[in-house]
């Protein structure tokens, strides 16, 4: 009841609160179905206990879900079938963030071809007034020889389109979701119906400077709430109860020196894991370390309706419609229909529901036996000529920008028929200087820097699955190591306790479904009836 308490102050905490809950939480509760605990939120978002449990109320109060408290003081979320339209229709907070995440990637598009369209712009003013200054010298050497020479303009002429068939047009060809800010593959057939290769679309040129520039965002920005989230898939899997070898391919361990040998290893790298998650450590007899995750290990999914989802479905009830050929043909799909004896419908369904289930263990612990990779960080997703353009355009743009403040700083008078151009030449003059040496001076530095971090990628990499062949040979392996490990994973077998489903019908204390009035009175009804049983015993 006490809990219970603690939940409605935090929705009237969160009733009061503008800002709508994390599109993480949004997508958890989309993925888990309509009726969720905290914990399955946690989980699947990688967020923790404390923050999932207020984004998740808050969302119960936008879209209008209801809240059932079970006798174990244990919450229980309903939300409607589509959320994110609830959501959406209830919020103007949730649709200025959905209009603005559909017109962020135009305008990081343009901010992003703002840097080429200033390089191209560098040049042509550059090779403008260098052409024009060389000419004039020349029509004035002309008067003064009284004669005419031939030729014209000469210096530097530069044509910026190097194929004016397809460079040009490839200037304007739109496409925001290059790189790693926010890329998702098309779905649609580009190249007609005979390719059938989803491609990722290619950048142009004039994204090309902010490329060699910035880079193109970081593939590891999600990489640790990915880590968070393999953890609780891997403790969810392991029935509340793990070890530190299970978590440590996930996270960022300190090294060991080989999977045989008996090493000591400080396990703090697990702090941040059990502050997420609540897991309290416990000390086993033989002085091993077992961490116990007592509020992750509730679920309101049943473990059916999870069956139903890992087979394709929303939930097991579409299963039991399923005809009887389908039936026989998702088994088959599934192997567990193998053979020529025919098996009853009730018994080809648990044997799809324990294969289903079998294979999500597989799943989550998978990450554990092989070990988070993460991405090695690319200097540049542009392609090669691209690149190439981008580099040569930089090295003349520096050429020319430096050529014409030699002029400027030789003349005193460069154009005296346009003296305003003049003027806002020069005062334009020092961010071109600037722009040019920033777009030569950073890409080297860049590129060492981006060297530097690939190798510590690399070594976190090969960290992990070190961890991650020390956790495969446990109990396979005669080594000290080996048989520590096999002890404490026997040891984390005996405390796990399996997920714990909350909210079935006989165990909901209290709904907002309901009304209290009706419920008190049933409750007092039914004391009054345990009464006079107690009385009639005596």
């Amino acid at each position: 009841v006490l809990r219970a308490t603690g939940q409605e102050a935090l929705v009237l905490k969160a009733r009061e609160a503008l800002d709508v809950p994390k599109d993480s939480i949004v997508k958890a509760v989309e993925k888990c179905g309509p009726r969720v605990a905290v914990a399955d939120v946690a989980a699947l978002s990688g967020l923790d206990m404390r923050e999932a449990q207020e984004g998740v109320a808050r969302l119960a109060i936008l879209v209008g879900g209801d809240l059932e408290v079970t006798n174990d003081g244990d919450i229980v979320y309903n939300f409607p079938p589509d959320v994110r339209r609830a959501l959406l229709a209830s919020s103007s907070t949730a649709r200025a963030r959905e209009a603005w995440e559909k017109v962020a990637p135009t305008l990081f598009y343009i901010y992003r071809t703002s840097f080429g369209v200033l390089l191209v712009a560098s040049i042509v003013v550059s090779i403008t007034v260098l052409t024009l200054a060389n000419s004039s010298r020349n029509n004035d050497d002309d008067r003064d020889d009284g004669g005419y020479s031939g030729g014209g303009g000469g210096g530097l002429m530069f044509n910026p389109f190097f194929n004016p068939y397809g460079m040009a047009f490839d200037l304007f060809f739109y496409r925001p979701y290059y790189g790693y800010y926010s890329y998702n593959s098309d779905p649609l057939n580009y190249y007609g119906d005979n390719y059938q290769e989803k491609r990722e679309p290619q950048m142009g040129w004039l994204e090309g400077a902010y490329s060699v520039l910035f880079g193109d965002g970081n593939p590891n920005a999600q990489f640790p709430a990915e880590q968070l989230r393999a953890a609780a898939a891997v403790i969810r899997a392991n029935g509340g109860a793990v070890v530190a070898e299970q978590i440590a391919p996930l996270l960022s361990p300190p090294d060991v020196e080989g999977v045989d040998e008996e090493t000591i290893v400080d396990e703090s790298f697990m702090i941040p894991v059990l502050a997420t998650f609540g897991g309290v450590p416990k000390v086993t007899d033989s002085g091993d370390i077992v961490y116990v995750f007592p509020e992750l290990s509730a679920t309101a999914v049943e473990d059916y309706d999870r069956a139903g989802r890992a087979l394709g479905f929303s939930s097991w009830e579409d299963v039991e419609d399923l005809e009887p050929y389908e039936l026989a043909r998702l088994a088959q799909d599934w192997g567990v229909a193998r053979g020529k004896r025919s098996m009853p419908r009730n018994e080809v369904e648990d044997k799809l529901h324990d294969a289903a289930l079998e294979r999500l263990d597989e799943a989550a612990q998978s990450a554990s036996l092989t070990g988070l990779k993460e991405a090695q960080v690319p200097f540049s997703v542009a392609p090669t000529s691209i690149l190439v353009i981008t580099v040569v355009l930089s090295v003349i743009n520096l050429a020319a920008v430096l050529q014409l403040g030699q002029l400027l700083g030789a003349a005193a008078v460069v154009f005296p028929r346009a003296p305003a151009t003049e003027a806002l030449l020069r005062k334009v003059f020092p961010f071109m200087l600037a722009y040019a040496v920033t777009l030569n001076a950073i890409p080297p530095v860049r590129w060492l820097l981006n060297r530097r971090s690939n190798k510590k990628i690399r070594e976190r990499n090969s960290r992990r699955e070190r961890w991650a062949a020390r956790l495969r040979l446990a109990g396979r392996s005669t080594s000290e190591a080996g048989e520590r490990v096999a002890r404490k994973l026997a040891a984390a077998g005996r405390m796990a306790e399996g997920l714990k489903v909350l909210g079935r019908p006989d165990e909901i204390y209290y709904s907002t479904k309901e009304d209290t009035t009706e419920r008190i009175n049933k409750d007092e009804l039914d004391k009054f009836d345990r009464s006079l049983g107690a009385g009639e015993e005596r």
